[in-house]
């Protein structure tokens, strides 16, 4: 069941009766505020859990929040009357902070209203900085003090991306990808955390390492590999279908990698416009070794990303045939899917659980029927999933989130029995439920005015 979001107009208290409220009180009315104006990425606050399996249920108030929902804040946002009573309110709140500071009745609770002041302060800023509609945010995906220690100064510093968020266009759901999702910041700072353990290393043919994303959406998992390797190392394709995700993905592609931002170091992926169903077809009305993809598609990845890329069941089959006609068949290649399991979308998830079967049980049918040689379908071979924190992030991502290896994410557990020519044990599915992730492990996100990317 869906909830409206009250505006401000409707909810704010007076500022006369500010004495009335401590600071628990008004910064519950702040947290209205900044989720209008400054949303959270959808799905970055995770854990990693420490055991398999979907133990934890979705209670009632994890399930309040539908795409309903985000479409009442997105209106709200960009409500030009609620944004300037947000706005009075928050001057007003400022102004009278040195005297509602003083009424405090103990120290701690002076203490806490100074900071309730200084986020006032920090949310009009946000305010006043977003009223054309798309939401600037940079993230910070610091790296492993392990492999910083082991390279070189550049090496050490976190990998920052500026992502600009469009809204959502009105009746169409397929423009999910104007706005970046949890799934891409927690497989991005998995990667960068120990990118050997996803097998982003270099080939042992010598040959650079070649990525593609799949729903690249913003860029973000896309921008982050890219940053990761010098383009000696590595190119990376970043790709999508909806055309005005393409445009919005171009522009933070260039606003990342043109200007300022420039660095010889590292190549800029290439954005293209990719079509699952296609390919699918592709796949269906020929053999697998005479299918054809246009180019840059004739010659398959190394490495293949997938972010949170299933909401319709038939993307599962779509995605499959994608990934067979474009991944390398060796035991050096692999597909990555990271998907949030959100009770609003149990036929998509199972779709997947159907879609790609596990190694085992391939093996295991493989053996009861006397089949030997190379083995000529895609599997899970590894998933892993992370927990979600009740009452933080995106609400209806109540579950995990999960990643396949083989074609799906999670611990990139690497099967090296040889199956040449054909290996398609490396999917690696990463399931998680979306949780507080305030540790080094995930990226920090901010909003900034939209002036970072042109």
């Amino acid at each position: 069941m869906s909830r409206k979001i009250p505006a401000p107009s409707s909810c704010l208290p007076p500022l006369k009766r500010l004495s009335a409220f401590d600071a628990v009180q008004v910064t519950t009315f702040l947290g209205h505020l900044r989720q209008i104006y400054q949303p959270e990425v959808r799905g970055v606050r995770t854990k990693v859990a420490h055991d398999s399996g979907y133990a934890s249920e979705a209670s009632d108030d994890d399930c309040k929040s539908t795409s309903s929902t985000t479409s009442s804040i997105d209106s709200l946002r960009t409500d030009r009357f609620e944004r300037s009573v947000a706005m009075k309110w928050l001057t007003g709140l400022i102004t009278r902070g040195e005297e509602w500071i003083e009424e405090g009745m103990t120290g701690e609770e002076q203490n806490q209203r100074v900071r309730v002041t200084e986020d006032a302060a920090s949310l009009l800023a946000v305010c006043s900085g977003t009223s054309s509609g798309p939401l600037m945010r940079t993230f910070e995906f610091p790296r492993s003090p392990q492999l910083a220690d082991a390279g070189d100064a550049q090496d050490r510093d976190p990998i920052i991306v500026h992502i600009r968020d469009a809204s959502i266009l009105s009746q169409d759901h397929t423009s999910v990808g104007l706005q970046t999702w949890g799934s891409s910041c927690i497989l991005a700072q998995r990667m960068v955390d120990s990118p050997a353990a996803f097998g982003l290393q270099q080939r042992s043919d010598g040959e650079k390492l070649s990525i593609l994303e799949l729903g690249a959406g913003t860029g973000v998992l896309s921008m982050v590999m890219a940053k990761l390797f010098t383009s000696d190392e590595a190119r990376v394709v970043a790709t999508d279908y909806h055309t005005a995700v393409l445009d919005n993905l171009r522009a933070n592609v260039s606003g990342n990698f043109e200007g300022a931002l420039s660095s010889a170091s590292h190549e800029p992926p290439t954005v293209l416009p990719l079509d699952w169903r296609h390919l699918h077809r592709i796949a269906s009305s020929s053999t697998i070794c005479d299918a054809k993809p246009e180019a840059p598609f004739d010659m398959p990845f190394d490495i293949i990303l997938g972010a949170d890329i299933i909401y319709e069941p038939e993307h599962a089959v779509w995605i499959r045939s994608s990934v067979e006609l474009l991944l390398k068949r060796d035991a050096q290649s692999f597909f990555y899917l990271i998907m949030p399991l959100r009770p609003t979308h149990e036929v998509e998830t199972a779709s997947v659980r159907e879609t790609f079967p596990m190694v085992a049980d391939v093996r295991q049918h493989r053996a009861a029927n006397g089949e030997e040689g190379a083995m000529n379908r895609i599997a899970i071979l590894d998933v892993s999933e992370i927990d979600r924190v009740v009452g933080t992030g995106r609400a209806d991502e109540t579950n995990a989130l999960g990643v396949l290896s083989d074609g799906i994410v999670a611990n990139a557990i690497k099967d090296t029995t040889p199956r040449l020519p054909f290996n398609f044990s490396t999917i690696v599915m990463i399931e998680h439920r979306i949780q507080d992730y305030r540790t080094r492990h995930v990226c920090h996100a901010m909003t900034a005015p939209d002036t970072a990317v042109k």
